[in-house]
């Protein structure tokens, strides 16, 4: 009978201790994911993860909000240090604050590719997802925006799950040399509209060699869309 009770009292600790870790984890974690967001709107970053140097000792307690204050935060080490405060449970008690120091990483969010891309094919965004990496893992060639990729044309095969770097793609090719473009002349009250013949290739926004088919004169311009291409103006 003595074995009996002694065997049902351990389980009952077990459990007791089970409960109270699982209680203190679930503290810590809601304390941190406080801490992260005070971080994260301190240096305007969208998600971090932080590191605490140590675990706050009052987290084995059942406690309110806490209340915390970032003292100071290290952009170039990416190192914190913040105070929190606790509101008394009763007019008649108190807790100490806890002044902790910890380290953060920033994320950011990175397009990956979806589904295999052929050299040569134009990337659509259907072709593309993305995915939260820390940003001390991301090359610095790594094309972190979705416009950045889309609509352009893969230089190589770009394979499932890998990040596009900048030298993996190009804009694609919209004037070609002596095609037959529009010429297009604005101002802020007259549109004027001629043709011209291309003396060299050129994707948006490059500045192309043109010549007047009539007059042979040669001028520059800027490649706009599919076989057009814009008149710089003076003002």
């Amino acid at each position: 009978m003595i074995k009996v009770c002694i065997v049902g009292l351990w389980g009952m600790m077990l459990m007791l201790s089970e409960a109270a870790l699982a209680e203190g984890s679930e503290h810590q974690s809601q304390l941190e994911e406080q801490i992260s967001t005070a971080i994260a709107d301190e240096i305007g970053a969208d998600r971090i993860s932080i590191h605490l140097d140590h675990t706050p000792a009052t987290l084995s307690q059942s406690l309110d909000q806490p209340v915390l204050a970032v003292n100071h935060v290290d952009r170039s080490k990416h190192t914190f240090d913040i105070t929190i405060t606790y509101p008394a449970a009763s007019e008649s008690s108190s807790l100490p604050a806890d002044h902790l120091k910890g380290s953060y990483d920033t994320w950011k969010q990175v397009p990956l590719v979806k589904i295999p891309i052929e050299k040569g094919q134009v990337i659509h965004e259907e072709s593309l997802t993305t995915q939260w990496v820390k940003t001390s893992t991301v090359p610095h060639d790594t094309a972190t925006q979705m416009s950045q990729i889309t609509n352009s044309v893969a230089k190589r095969s770009l394979a499932e799950g890998k990040w596009v770097r900048t030298r993996d793609i190009e804009q694609p090719v919209l004037v070609k040399r002596n095609d037959l473009v529009t010429i297009l002349y604005k101002t802020q009250n007259l549109t004027l509209q001629s043709q011209a013949i291309a003396l060299e290739d050129g994707s948006k926004g490059d500045r192309i060699r043109l010549k007047n088919a009539e007059s042979k004169k040669e001028f520059m311009g800027i490649v706009d869309d599919q076989h057009t291409v814009l008149i710089p103006t003076s003002g």
